[in-house]
């Protein structure tokens, strides 16, 4: 990945389609923290949505509506931390 700041709007976007999500998150270098936190949030919702329901399409559709809060909340936070540095490189060499 280029060490260059990122569209945070762009961002945040892609946690809405799979796949791109982690592209967001390895672009800003916290790939792993992000795939702890989405699994540590989705596989307990999914586990109860098994035990508690049979299987539906409500199995895919819970869990991604308890993640995407929490997974635009973290991109957003780490799209401008990851930006600040740049503001700060850029400020401190003038």
């Amino acid at each position: 990945m280029k060490n260059e700041p990122v569209d945070i709007k762009k961002q945040t976007q892609y946690v809405y389609i799979p796949g791109l999500d982690l592209y967001a998150a390895n672009k800003v270098g916290k790939l792993t923290p992000y795939v702890m936190i989405v699994l540590g949030i989705g596989l307990p919702v999914f586990g109860v949505m098994m035990y508690f329901f049979p299987m539906s399409l409500m199995h895919v559709v819970i869990p991604e509506l308890a993640i995407l809060p929490v997974a635009m909340y973290f991109i957003k936070k780490w799209s401008k931390e990851w930006n600040e540095q740049f503001t700060k490189n850029h400020t401190g060499s003038v």
